[in-house]
């Protein structure tokens, strides 16, 4: 915002801050309009207060979005949030039209790359339930797949796998060339080199296989 300027190894106020309002009061006038942002406010509620002491190294960044262990703020923000709605809305259309060319009975081999809570994974399941497949919901924290197998326990076609996608994943137990379609869903920029992280989902595809991509390419406020 050009309020801060970086000078050598210092930072100088280069303008004057307007005041701002309340937080809590402006928060509570926000969930009164927005109704249908009640996921995005409830993880702001939670975080912006503890924003400065997260910065300052003094409080656990996981245990801020993660409140007692819970999952419930990202679950919301991932699963039923309007922005998240939309967007799993069109990966789960792509992900029909992928499969819809193919006869009923062949099996359909699906990998999910940083499932995370499932929010992405509950649309594609809907999508792609009512055919043969093998599903292999992966995370790189046995957190997630613990919370994976209780989410889809009904679900027989899912496996639950750890999966560093930074690093080669034949060593991982991930056989090359194995899949039909490859999820990812706002995990690939995390990776510290996306070109070789590119090249390791690259190398999970069948020929003819797909990589259904969800990605934010641009910095934002939020």
């Amino acid at each position: 915002e050009d309020i801060l300027h970086r000078e050598g190894v210092e930072w100088t106020v280069a303008q004057e801050v307007e005041p701002l309002p309340e937080p809590a009061g402006l928060l509570a006038e926000l969930r009164a309009a927005y109704p249908g942002c009640r996921a995005e406010l409830e993880l702001i509620g939670n975080c912006g207060p503890q924003l400065a002491s997260v910065m300052l190294g003094r409080s656990d960044p996981m245990a801020v979005l993660f409140p007692n262990g819970s999952m419930q703020l990202l679950e919301d923000m991932y699963q039923s949030s309007r922005v998240q709605q939309f967007y799993n809305s069109i990966m789960q259309r792509v992900c029909a039209n992928l499969a819809a060319p193919l006869p009923p009975a062949a099996k359909l081999r699906v990998l999910e790359i940083g499932a995370g809570t499932g929010g992405t994974t509950s649309y594609i399941l809907r999508a792609l339930g009512q055919r043969p497949m093998d599903y292999v919901y992966t995370d790189i924290s046995e957190v997630f797949l613990s919370h994976g197998r209780r989410k889809f326990a009904s679900v027989a076609a899912m496996d639950f796998r750890l999966l560093d996608i930074a690093a080669d994943p034949q060593p991982q137990g991930f056989e090359p060339r194995a899949f039909d379609i490859v999820i990812a869903a706002n995990v690939l920029h995390a990776t510290p080199d996306i070109r070789r992280t590119l090249a390791n989902v690259h190398g999970l595809l069948a020929p003819g296989g797909c990589l259904v991509l969800l990605e934010g390419v641009a910095r934002q406020r939020f």
